[in-house]
């Protein structure tokens, strides 16, 4: 699975030239010059509120070219200069500067170089904590992540992981988060759940890096597998160390950036609306959350300029809908899997509306500058906190049937999407043909060609995403979430847990195992002595002998 991840990131990562992932001239700008006036990064001025002014190569300014032309190949970049530009739009205060520092070390003027450098760095660093998840968790666990990033692999996930955009290390940061711990509460093996947990707290350091929402996401992912599993607390202090461990690495990612902050300050949340709403707050309130579900479905299709076939990503919806419902049915839905549920919810949708209502923006027409991508992370823990078991018999979710259904969907969806991508930067939309290599106006100067390059991103992903099939066939996940939602009881099965419920240890009995109700059997046939033995009237011949079977009672 891992080898076929980083197949398909890297094949994301080519597809696309400089300038063509989210904001990528502001953040490989960045990285040319996280610190002004430091490591050949020039001052060259300084606007009227102070703002320092600095020399950079031409080539950071290739995305103008082509980005609002969806028709036209991303040739035209190609033409530029190697002069030095002035310009302002790189970070000073409001990312957090950790992942501009870190990526610094492949900055150079050669911007196509760095670019692919980047985005190489933050695929491996993806696919590497994928892979120590993988190791570290019990089969029960693996079953949860794979189907989770399975039904949340949407093309603008891939796509961003692979980018040189800090949402990568937002993205697989939290769900590091999120999967670590939830691991360690499934795990039965003291030091596999002690190294998930250090995996988890990783994950945090790079998402916190990253960006300061990031920060606010680590602690809600670190929260809601708490929240579920908040009996099991009292005796996991290893647990309870780590996550708070992330709680402070997630405070400190918070307050080294002010992107949260400058939403309040300057009262326009991401950006303001050119013309001031004349609606009321309670409309726009109810404006905003009756739209936001239909702008947040554009996630499923859309990259950049390119409005992706609506067909494979509806389809892509459908498996996660019909997943994540078989796991609320058979998996178990107790009272603080509601409450985890209801702030994974709130998580997705709380941010973006605050953000809306604060700038006084009005979603429905384009206002307030969100973008589906900011609650990419919140997606995942919401979908994974569904899908984590809470009784004992939860088992398949799914039949082999539908397994192998939602694993073809997400090895067609990647693969249309993909052709669609390289073919809008290769060309422009206005090619056409299915070999993606034949009238080729862009590429890069070196690397497998575009054709090559979508085989391999395809079959990367058929081959990940075939582990949604393989984790079906392990039933040594059914035996560890027996082990690990009640690991005092590996014997008995709860009278509770049979009608559905999740039920805690009973640590008053001795002997915690149930005796199975036996047939009632005929009486033996008398001996030469049955003369004195009672007469038992033939109606009740073997009734008052057996016991009544267990769970036949109310009580149970």
């Amino acid at each position: 699975m891992a080898v076929g991840l980083l197949g398909g990131l890297l094949a994301w990562s080519f597809a696309s030239p400089y300038g063509t992932t989210p904001d990528e001239s502001f953040h490989m700008t960045s990285v040319w010059c996280p610190r002004p006036g430091q490591g050949g990064c020039e001052i060259v001025a300084t606007t009227d509120t102070g703002h320092p002014v600095i020399a950079m190569p031409a080539q950071l300014l290739a995305r103008y070219c082509f980005g609002l032309w969806p028709n036209g190949s991303a040739a035209c970049g190609q033409a530029l200069s190697d002069d030095k530009v002035w310009s302002t739009r790189f970070n000073t205060t409001g990312y957090p500067g950790y992942y501009y520092d870190v990526m610094h070390v492949f900055a150079s003027d050669d911007i196509d170089r760095m670019t692919l450098l980047v985005r190489v760095a933050n695929s491996i660093a993806a696919v590497a904590l994928a892979l120590a998840l993988l190791l570290l968790m019990n089969s029960a666990a693996r079953r949860v992540y794979i189907w989770a990033l399975a039904v949340t692999a949407v093309p603008g996930m891939a796509w961003l992981v692979g980018s040189a955009a800090p949402d990568s290390w937002s993205i697989f940061g939290v769900t590091t988060v999120w999967a670590g711990i939830t691991g360690a509460f499934l795990a039965t093996v003291r030091w596999r759940r002690r190294s998930l947990l250090a995996v988890a707290v990783l994950g945090a350091i790079f998402a916190s890096a990253a960006r300061s929402d990031g920060a606010v996401f680590v602690i809600i992912a670190a929260t809601v597998p708490c929240v579920i599993n908040w009996r099991r607390l009292r005796g996991a202090w290893d647990i309870c160390i780590a996550t708070a461990v992330t709680y402070v690495v997630g405070a400190a990612g918070f307050v080294s950036g002010y992107q949260v902050a400058s939403m309040v300050a300057t009262g326009c949340g991401v950006w303001c609306p050119p013309t001031v709403n004349p609606q009321g707050a309670l409309h726009l309130l109810v404006n905003n959350v009756v739209y936001f579900f239909e702008w947040f479905t554009d996630a499923w299709r859309y990259t950049a300029e390119v409005q992706q076939p609506q067909v494979a990503g509806f389809a892509l919806v459908g498996c996660a809908v019909v997943l994540v419902g078989a796991a609320l049915a058979r998996g178990g839905v107790t009272k603080s899997k509601m409450l985890a549920l209801f702030l994974a919810g709130c998580l997705v949708v709380g941010p973006p509306i605050a953000s809306l209502q604060i700038g006084h923006a009005l979603l429905a027409l384009g206002q307030g500058g969100l973008q589906q991508r900011y609650v990419f992370p919140a997606l995942i823990v919401f979908v994974g906190a569904a899908l984590t078991p809470t009784v004992r018999e939860a088992g398949r979710y799914i039949s082999l049937r539908t397994a192998a259904l939602v694993w073809g969907v997400v090895t067609v969806t990647q693969a249309v999407y993909l052709h669609q991508w390289i073919r809008r930067c290769v060309t422009g939309l206005a090619g056409h043909g299915f070999n993606l290599s034949s009238g080729a106006q862009w590429w890069w100067a070196w690397g497998p060609s575009p054709m090559i390059t979508w085989v391999i991103g395809s079959v990367g992903f058929a081959i990940a995403s075939a582990a949604v099939v393989f984790v079906w066939w392990q039933p040594r996940a059914d035996e560890a979430v027996a082990l690990a939602v009640a690991p005092e009881r590996a014997v008995e099965i709860a009278p509770a847990a049979d009608r559905g419920v999740a039920t805690e240890p009973d640590e008053t009995r001795s002997e915690p195992v149930r005796t199975l109700p036996k047939r009632a059997q005929p009486p033996l046939a008398p001996l030469a002595f049955a003369s004195t033995a009672p007469t038992v009237p033939t109606g009740q011949i073997g009734v008052s002998q057996v016991s009544p079977p267990l769970g036949d009672n109310a009580n149970g």
